[in-house]
């Protein structure tokens, strides 16, 4: 899906804001794929009992682990909230 290089244990990984300056812009495949997958993680930091708030998604803190497979980073400016916060 996605044509990146992924040396093996590699620190720094290509990020979506590097793909967008390499390539322009996304196929629709490719974006209906990062989207479902970044929706995806951000329910899941919302069913937690303490909910996560990231505070800082961009392409840049979205990361590509291996072909058409993306990960959420840099929770620097998170916050999480208190278990009992019914928001």
């Amino acid at each position: 899906m996605f044509d990146l290089p992924f040396p093996s244990l590699r620190a720094s990984r290509p990020d979506l804001s590097m793909y967008l300056k390499q390539h322009g812009v996304l196929t629709e495949r490719e974006a209906r794929g990062i989207i479902i997958q970044v929706v995806s993680a951000l329910k899941y930091l919302s069913d937690q009992k303490q909910k996560v708030i990231h505070y800082d998604l961009k392409p840049a803190n979205i990361i590509f682990v291996r072909p058409g497979e993306v990960k959420i980073t840099d929770f620097g400016l998170s916050k999480i909230m208190p278990a009992n916060n019914e928001r």
